[in-house]
């Protein structure tokens, strides 16, 4: 084999693999698209106490707890949306003992916080607890992710749902995996 017949080959190789790279990438962005759009539904079909607000008209705090996989896509998802009276913001929460504050707090599978740490945190707080890691309503979380057949599935755990003084709605309860702790 010559030296050009070698550089045509490695040029191929590498084609290759940056073309498995970018579907690679292109399929994680389409999963987080999705699930961002899951989380913004959750806000329309769970309902908070009137005492999980300051005011009423205080934000709506959609919190990503620890390493954001979601980019600008969940920012842009919400931008101008509502939870009642309640502009929604996105925070990123990189200190475990913000997390109270929060009313949705998304724990992604990466996150450098442990998801216990955030149960202990927001235990007996209306707090809408969202896994990606698919036993995380089993292990007391509110709702868990499952991305199955490119395809994301919910688990919903109603005891911790209770405990949080959530109500979730009866549409989104049949789109679900029911736990009952």
């Amino acid at each position: 084999m010559n030296s050009f017949e070698l550089k045509s080959i490695f040029r191929l190789l590498f084609l290759l693999l940056l073309s498995q790279a970018n579907s690679f990438i292109h399929a994680q962005s389409a999963e987080y698209e999705m699930k961002a759009e899951f989380l913004y539904n959750f806000t329309q079909f769970v309902q908070w106490p009137e005492n999980a607000f300051s005011t009423p008209n205080s934000p709506f705090q959609l919190c990503l707890i620890g390493e954001d996989p979601f980019g600008r896509t969940l920012d842009e998802s919400v931008t101008s949306e509502f939870v009642g009276k309640h502009p929604i913001v996105v925070r990123r929460i990189r200190d475990v003992d913000n997390t109270p504050a929060c009313h949705l707090a998304f724990v992604s599978a990466k996150s450098d916080i442990p998801f216990e740490a955030v149960l202990v945190t927001t235990h007996e707080h209306p707090v809408l607890l969202v896994g990606e890691d698919p036993e995380s309503a089993e292990r007391g979380g509110t709702i868990a992710f499952r991305f199955v057949n490119r395809r994301v599935q919910v688990s919903v755990n109603l005891s911790a749902a209770r405990s949080a003084n959530l109500k979730i709605s009866s549409k989104l309860l049949r789109l679900s995996t029911i736990i009952e702790n």
